[in-house]
């Protein structure tokens, strides 16, 4: 568990699940705790031990690598336990990369890749929770890029009908698919339609 800590108003918010209870998972439930976006991805508000860490390092320069990090951490981790004290104050500042869009922004599509390969091998069984993680990314990625109005600009266009493709070969999937809401399948349809519609504008 991690709090956000507000220091205009000096209050601390809950961050994901306030109300946790203490308790114990083996590698492929946590995989697929992480995945499906009930664990929080972040390294931060986790200990292990460093003879489990090993020669495992973060990627130099890559955002939202932490779960790539955990990814191969769980395949060397016989059970995790979760508890609800929180131990690691988050503290938001008005440049933090994790609250702008740029270059940087656009590493979940190769993340999605890492992680895939890692849990391919490691947990077969989590190829359910995996599809939802990389069709989540994939999803999010190509969002941003219409919101923040930079479907013209290079790195942005070619990441923008890379995401768009992934998810019109999968459109029958997802849209059957009950692990995706209502939300996110609307969402996805109007993506497929802004590529479909900026092709022919072009």
């Amino acid at each position: 568990e991690s709090v956000m800590f507000d220091t205009e108003n000096l209050t601390e918010i809950p961050i994901y699940h306030s109300s946790i209870e203490m308790v114990e998972h083996n590698a492929e439930k946590s995989t697929i705790r992480l995945l499906y976006g009930s664990m929080d991805s972040s390294v931060c508000n986790k200990l292990f031990r460093r003879e489990i860490i090993g020669e495992i390092r973060f990627i130099k320069g890559r955002y939202n690598e932490d779960i790539i990090f955990l990814a191969k951490m769980f395949t060397r981790c016989s059970k995790m336990l979760q508890i609800n004290d929180a131990f690691y104050r988050y503290r938001i500042t008005d440049g933090s990369i994790t609250h702008t869009f740029n270059e940087r922004s656009l590493d979940p599509l190769r993340n999605v890749e890492d992680v895939s390969h890692i849990v391919h091998v490691a947990f077969p069984s989590c190829e359910k929770a995996l599809f939802y993680y990389k069709s989540n990314a994939i999803k999010t990625v190509a969002t941003g890029i219409v919101r923040n109005k930079l479907l013209k600009i290079e790195p942005y266009t070619t990441a923008f009908k890379t995401a768009c493709s992934y998810l019109q070969a999968n459109y029958l999937k997802i849209l059957l698919n009950s692990d995706f809401d209502i939300r996110f399948k609307f969402a996805m349809t109007t993506l497929i339609i802004i590529k479909t519609m900026s092709k022919y504008s072009n």
